[in-house]
């Protein structure tokens, strides 16, 4: 399994208030109405706390033949949460971890581990750099974020 980390962000929310919202995707839905329309249409996507799932049918990237999800798979309250991705063809999971720096502020760092089948690498070819740059804009977002 390989893994793509962002860098460090600093975020000036203490540590339990950033990870109160990131627990629960329902806090999610704030962040989904800013992405592009070009992404997904997002009358395709349904949230609840433990879960974000795309209908396959409103992906305009195409990425699946299978609705695309995220599901919450543990919690360490207060320090990270882990994300299981399905409906892609490689295996798939993200981390946040978040650390306190003060009581009023703190930082965060995203992890993507992914496992590309052997048989799947050339189509993934070139386009691992893109991975990069997504998970530091990732990470870049959730720091902006008010919490």
């Amino acid at each position: 399994m390989e893994s793509v980390e962002s860098s460090v962000k600093f975020i000036p929310y203490a540590q339990e208030a950033v990870y109160a919202k990131l627990s629960d995707l329902n806090n999610a839905k704030d962040l989904i109405n800013e992405l592009p329309k070009e992404t997904f249409e997002k009358d395709g996507v349904s949230i609840d706390k433990d879960s974000i799932i795309i209908d396959k049918d409103y992906i305009t990237v195409p990425v699946s033949q299978l609705n695309l999800s995220f599901r919450v798979v543990n919690r360490e309250p207060t320090k990270s949460i882990k994300y299981e991705v399905a409906g892609i063809p490689v295996e798939a999971n993200l981390w946040i971890q978040i650390l306190p720096v003060s009581n009023m502020e703190s930082k965060i760092k995203v992890t993507l581990h992914y496992d590309i089948p052997f048989y799947l690498k050339p189509i993934f070819k070139g386009k691992l750099d893109k991975i990069d740059e997504g998970i530091e804009r990732f990470a870049q977002m959730l720091a902006s974020v008010p919490y």
